[in-house]
Parts: structure tokens; C-alpha cells; sequence
């Protein structure tokens, strides 16, 4: 296969740099950087690539918390009912992450605005006191500790059933759990290969990558299909499912689902 052949198919695949090394690259010890629309970013040696692309990378700014005040107001949703503060448990509960941008974070934030509970997000670099050792966990004002994502999102959502993230009865209960259980056995580990491509997680691997976004449209299409005719995933409002598979489509519809693609599912498009 011929080099130019080479850089076609990386282009093609969507890697966002390519570095071509001929003959002359490989004598210089250098490289020729390309972007993914083939712009020549020019030579440079192969010990100053870190320091040129740590040097792309955008500081760190307060947009994620602006964007998060202004993206939604819980009271355009139809909720059965949006309180300022908790019907049945009057207190305040710290979520602790390591990462305000943890998708668990988003969703617990999210779920505090609907229910009205108090919801204090704290950012911090000690290790986590969890049972499993990772972030986020909730502490409770008498110190005890709730671990993972699912469970932290029911207690919220338990402090104020009367807003409905749970559903109405325990058919719509068992709905929303198949959701959440869909999205971990089918949605994340196709996911998964896209996005540790996509972000430099190991080693790249285009074959997972290709393959990874074919099977999460598959995915797509199938929940577009079901969504027709429907508003939410579960009965007739908002409910915590509708809040975590959309939590976890987004990576998709920011980074995978083109225009076109997100036309062509009309019905997941709204939904989202």
C-alpha cells in the first residue's frame, strides 16, 4: 500500500492528527502533522510533539457551569411536579467527584433540580471514600456514604417521589430499571472503544473504532424505532431513564452521530 493510500484511509477514519513519516521524516527524525481535512501542519521533531499538542489543548474554564445554569429549567418538563426543596427529607447531601464533568455528576445535578432536593457538589483530590474505591459518591449529613451512579440517582429521586423520576406505579418502576440496565449491557460497552480512540485511552485501534460506531447507530436506530410515537422512554413524563440513557448518548451526539445520521433518527433527535 502506497503512503498516500495510507494517509486516505486515517483520513477516512477521522483521526483528528496523522503523522506521515517517509524517507526523509524518518532520516530527520521528524514527522509531517496533518489534520483530518488534510491541512499541513508542517515538520516537526519527534521530541517536541508532547509540548505542541498539551499546547492545543484549551485551558481550563467555568463554561461547563455556565452552560449547566442556562441549559435547562427543570419547570419546562413535564414532571408531575417541581419543589424547591425535598417533600420527604429535608436535607442537604454533598456528591463527591473528582471531576465536576463526570457524566454520574451531570445526572445527579439534573435529578437535584427536578425532585427540588439540596445538592451540594464538592470537587476534591483525596481518594474516595466509597466502598469501590472510584468517584462520584454521595455523603449524607450523618456521614454514611452512597456509591454508584444508579444508586445515588434513586435516593435522590426517592427524596421527593411525588416528582415522578420513578414512575407512577411498579410496571413503569420496572421500565425505567430495564432502561438503566440497557444502557450498561447495551449502550456502554460499544461506547467504550469509541470514545479511548477518540481520547487517546491505549493503544488506538481503528478496527474497534469503525467497529464501535456502527454497532452504537445500530443501537440508535433500534431506540429510535422503539421512540416512535412516544415522548419519553417510560410512561407519559419525565423519568430518571429518560435522564440516564440521555446522559449517556451525548458523547455520541456530540462526537459520533453526524448531521445527516441525527436527521435520519428523527425520533431519538427530538427525544434528545
Amino acid at each position: 500500500m502506497t503512503l498516500n493510500k495510507k494517509i486516505r484511509n486515517h483520513q477516512l477514519e477521522q483521526w483528528n492528527f496523522i503523522l506521515v513519516a517517509g524517507e526523509e521524516e524518518v532520516k530527520n527524525g521528524t514527522v509531517d502533522i496533518r489534520t483530518r481535512e488534510n491541512k499541513r501542519m508542517g515538520k516537526m521533531r519527534i521530541d517536541k510533539l508532547v509540548a505542541y499538542f498539551e499546547s492545543l489543548m484549551p485551558a481550563k474554564s467555568t463554561m461547563y457551569q455556565q452552560f449547566y445554569e442556562k441549559a435547562w429549567d427543570p419547570a419546562q418538563f413535564d414532571c408531575h411536579e417541581v419543589h424547591s426543596e425535598p417533600v420527604s427529607k429535608k436535607e442537604t447531601v454533598s456528591i463527591v467527584a473528582s471531576d465536576p464533568t463526570n457524566p454520574a455528576v451531570m445526572m445527579a445535578q439534573v435529578v437535584a433540580d427536578v425532585v427540588g432536593a439540596e445538592v451540594d457538589i464538592e470537587i476534591t483530590k483525596e481518594a474516595s471514600k466509597s466502598i469501590s474505591g472510584r468517584f462520584p459518591y454521595m455523603s449524607l449529613p450523618d456521614g454514611t456514604i452512597i456509591s454508584e451512579a444508579e444508586a445515588i440517582l434513586k435516593h435522590l429521586a426517592r427524596m421527593n417521589n411525588s416528582a415522578g423520576l420513578l414512575g407512577k406505579h411498579s410496571f413503569e418502576h420496572a421500565k425505567i430499571n430495564e432502561w438503566l440496565a440497557w444502557s450498561q449491557s447495551n449502550w456502554l460497552p460499544k461506547l467504550h472503544p469509541v470514545v479511548f480512540n477518540l481520547f487517546g485511552i491505549g493503544k488506538p485501534d481503528p478496527s474497534k473504532f469503525s467497529a464501535g460506531v456502527k454497532d452504537l447507530k445500530e443501537c440508535a436506530k433500534t431506540l429510535n424505532g422503539y421512540l416512535k410515537d412516544k415522548k419519553w422512554l417510560v410512561g407519559e413524563t419525565l423519568s430518571l431513564a429518560d435522564i440516564y440513557v440521555g446522559t449517556m448518548l451525548m458523547t455520541a451526539f456530540q462526537l459520533v452521530f453526524d448531521a445527516g445520521f441525527r436527521k435520519a433518527m428523527q425520533n431519538l433527535t427530538s427525544w434528545f
